[in-house]
């Protein structure tokens, strides 16, 4: 089965979104009622092959063969794999495959600020994101995305 052309348009404007875009939009899938997300399990569930409850590249490859190339869907599983395991999960999924317009709304950006900014002090600073990403990201990408 290939994935839904809506879906895979709204993971490659995922990919092509900022890192902390990309991580906003985890939050977002996180603190989202699984209600709403059912249909985007759905197609997840579809995705995972072994049923392991994640995707790997040969699954989410084997769902874009014909739209897109190799190279791409690596590039986009790469942005997609928050975590760095290679491997995606729920949410990781879910974050990259709702409909940007979903992040437009006040109320969700808000919530999602909220949650990445967790001294509450109105901004989001190295201790915020190393917080969410672990030391890892500090000293290189973390800086990188304070400055941007």
């Amino acid at each position: 089965d290939a994935l839904p052309e809506a879906i895979c348009d709204n993971i490659l404007q995922f990919a092509r979104r900022i890192d902390l875009a990309r991580l906003a939009s985890q939050s977002v899938a996180f603190n989202m009622d699984r209600a709403d997300t059912r249909e985007l399990g759905s197609v997840f569930e579809k995705l995972d092959a072994d049923g392991d409850g994640y995707v790997v590249f040969n699954d989410l490859r084997r769902t874009t063969k014909g739209i897109l190339k190799k190279k791409e869907v690596r590039a986009i599983f790469a942005k997609m794999d928050v975590e760095g395991n290679e491997k995606i999960g729920l949410n990781e999924f879910i974050a990259a495959a709702l409909e940007p317009s979903h992040f437009a709304d006040e109320d969700v950006a808000a919530e999602a600020f909220r949650k990445l900014d967790s001294d509450g002090n109105g901004y989001l600073g190295l201790d915020d994101l190393e917080r969410l990403l672990g030391t890892r990201y500090v000293d290189t990408e973390a800086r990188r995305w304070i400055y941007e």
